[in-house]
């Protein structure tokens, strides 16, 4: 026999004759242990990835981490951007690859997301393969969200 019933219920269905055994299951909220994760850099497409992954973030009641791409410190370190738990993280500077670093983060943290921003490119610059974006987009294991900046 198989119950899905709180231990109070569960009385009330067996008996002493019955043979019983019990899996304990513990749940949680998803925003206890999931985080969303930003592809930070110092660009307008940076700054709109940030504002976005802070929404994101409060929205699916999560932590949040900045990866910071370029290697640098970009925003005052704190334990919360606008109401939002926050952790930053460099790449490692030994390494060449910024990108590889932040897909390993993600998958340390079991990011529920990756927010990266965009920005508009030409038709030829659509052909040519390479950019951080498109890794991400490519090999990321939890879905990406691209925001683009405002355009002026």
């Amino acid at each position: 026999m198989l119950f899905l019933l709180s231990p109070e219920s569960l009385k009330n269905k067996i008996g002493p004759q019955d043979e019983l055994s019990i899996v304990l299951l513990h749940t949680t909220r998803l925003g206890d242990f999931m985080t969303v994760i930003v592809a930070r850099t110092s660009t307008p497409e940076g700054e709109a990835a940030l504002a976005a992954s802070i929404e994101e973030a409060r929205r699916r009641q999560e932590d949040l981490m900045v990866f910071n791409l370029e290697g640098t410190q970009l925003d005052p370190e704190g334990a919360e951007l606008n109401g939002v738990p926050v952790t930053y993280r460099l790449p490692d500077p030994r390494n060449r690859d910024a990108v590889g670093d932040l897909l390993d983060a993600a998958e340390e943290v079991d990011a529920s997301a990756v927010v990266i921003g965009v920005k508009h490119r030409s038709p030829v610059g659509k052909f040519l393969l390479g950019s951080a974006a498109q890794q991400i987009l490519l090999e990321a294991n939890a879905p990406v969200i691209a925001v683009k900046s405002r355009r002026l």
